[in-house]
């Protein structure tokens, strides 16, 4: 048992060792950005990209990391499996909502006017 717990500890502590890492890196490059401001675009696009796909693969090493992009993937193998409306019924189910909009909300506006009628009849009776 004093096995697991010190390689769970020796686990937690490379994570979080992994994970400080990224984010030195990603603070870094925030602050090149901002020293490096007249520097050609291309290089900074260069360096830029090295940066993100060193961050990326020391990404990916933590488990947080592969969970993140197991479940980007799951995803966009979800999103493939969406079958989109057609033109034509967009186009209907929109005229659709505008006219039932249109129909409640005069409705709603007929019992406003019949109830501030009422509400001003009966506060002038008071009087």
């Amino acid at each position: 048992m004093k096995n697991n717990n010190e390689c769970l500890k020796k686990f937690l502590s490379f994570e979080i060792l992994k994970w400080t890492i990224v984010f030195v890196l990603l603070f870094f490059l925030i602050f090149c950005n901002y020293m490096f401001f007249g520097v050609d675009l291309l290089y900074k696009i260069l360096f830029f990209t090295l940066f993100f796909v060193i961050i990326s693969i020391i990404m990916l090493k933590t488990k947080k990391g592969r969970d993140s992009f197991m479940f980007f993937r799951k995803s966009c193998y979800e999103i493939r499996k969406i079958i989109w409306p057609s033109k034509k019924e967009v186009l209907q189910t929109t005229f659709i909502v505008i006219v039932a909009t249109s129909v409640i909300s005069v409705i709603l506006w007929g019992l406003d006017s019949i109830l501030v009628f009422l509400v001003s009849f009966i506060t002038q009776l008071r009087f």
